[in-house]
């Protein structure tokens, strides 16, 4: 196929009708504020909008691979997230995304596996955040990432907030006793 003009953006599935273990929100923003991505379980808070933006957030419910850069950090088998969209030059936005290895029915059990070890000695201070451009690269730490371990190292719960980009993210954990296997 041919075409008279190089795509910048491409998606399927839009009105979420086919059974693909996502879910996304796709947004149209127009003003800088906080814009809250429900299904695509992300937030992002926007400080510079020279002009709109479309961006899509796909929560996916598996994992991506195991393409860790160290074999005692471990790439979460729960979820990762894809952004994409069409964004202008000079958009600027912080992204939040929040983990919960909880076992309750209130937000939990998205990532209580990455806390299971032998020894359950893993809390909020060991996780990573981990980005890529696309699937055909290694998973990365994020280094601009913060992590938030909300007052508390051992409640099973944190956010990552980090510079918004297009690309793929999710969530790791240090783990010197496991060998590198999917959690």
């Amino acid at each position: 196929l041919q075409l008279p003009f190089n795509p910048v953006y491409t998606s399927i599935n839009e009105r979420n009708l086919i059974s693909d273990a996502t879910t996304d929100n796709l947004k149209h923003i127009t003003a800088a504020g906080v814009n809250n991505f429900v299904d695509g379980k992300m937030n992002l808070n926007v400080s510079s909008l020279p002009d709109s933006a479309l961006i899509r957030i796909t929560h996916h419910y598996t994992y991506a691979d195991r393409k860790s850069p160290n074999p005692n950090l471990h790439v979460s088998s729960e979820r990762y997230w894809v952004v994409d969209g069409i964004i202008p030059a000079g958009f600027s936005a912080t992204a939040t995304f929040n983990i919960n290895g909880q076992n309750s029915m209130s937000g939990g059990y998205l990532d209580n596996k990455l806390f299971q070890t032998s020894f359950t000695t893993n809390r909020e201070d060991s996780l990573v955040l981990f980005y890529r451009k696309s699937a055909s690269q290694h998973w990365q730490i994020d280094t601009a990432a913060t992590l938030n371990t909300l007052g508390n190292h051992n409640d099973l719960r944190a956010s990552f907030s980090t510079t918004f980009k297009k690309g793929q993210f999710t969530i790791g954990i240090w783990d010197h006793s496991k060998a590198d296997t999917i959690i």
